[in-house]
């Protein structure tokens, strides 16, 4: 197990590692059904009613982040063109907390859309996608470099720029007009 969750068993914690492999066997993740945000959101309560005293303490970081959502500040919301390395993709950051992307034709690594939520906690911004649970959670550093634009620190270590194209979509961030 401890090669799956090396993380949880190099702090000592089985009772963390075991609560987030029950939990990651018995939450459930339907789009249909509910949000990216609120599968998550039920995952990790799960964890966190499971793991037992020194499992939770460990946790608590995790779940501060997702106490913090739904967070979706207007200068996030719009229509980006995101850029990473010879990666093109327009993703659309919508004020309810969902998310879509599409890579543009140029990119060499063809994908299919993603779909998902989307949330800031304090700095960071967190992906929940509609696929299935992403664990531990993809949640990147963000940079701001302007008022229409800021780069992502991937997990990977790589760079993610956001240049705004639109904004005018989107009822509670729309400019004035």
């Amino acid at each position: 197990m401890c090669t799956l969750l090396p993380v949880a068993c190099s702090n000592g914690q089985p009772e963390l590692a075991q609560a987030i492999e029950g939990c990651r066997r018995g939450v459930r993740f339907d789009a249909k059904q509910r949000s990216a945000l609120d599968s998550t959101k039920a995952f990790v309560a799960c964890v966190d009613s499971h793991a037992g005293k020194d499992g939770q303490r460990l946790f608590a970081e995790k779940r501060a982040i997702f106490d913090a959502l739904p967070h979706h500040p207007c200068e996030y919301v719009g229509i980006w063109a995101a850029t990473r390395s010879e990666q093109h993709y327009r993703m659309v950051l919508d004020e309810d907390g969902s998310f879509r992307g599409q890579a543009y034709s140029d990119t060499r690594q063809v994908t299919s859309g993603m779909t998902g939520s989307w949330g800031v906690a304090g700095q960071r911004i967190v992906w929940m996608y509609d696929t299935g649970l992403t664990w531990p959670p993809d949640i990147n550093t963000i940079r701001p470099i302007g008022k229409n634009a800021f780069e992502l620190d991937e997990v990977d270590g790589s760079t993610t720029r956001y240049d705004l194209l639109d904004r005018s979509p989107f009822e509670r961030c729309a400019p004035p007009s």
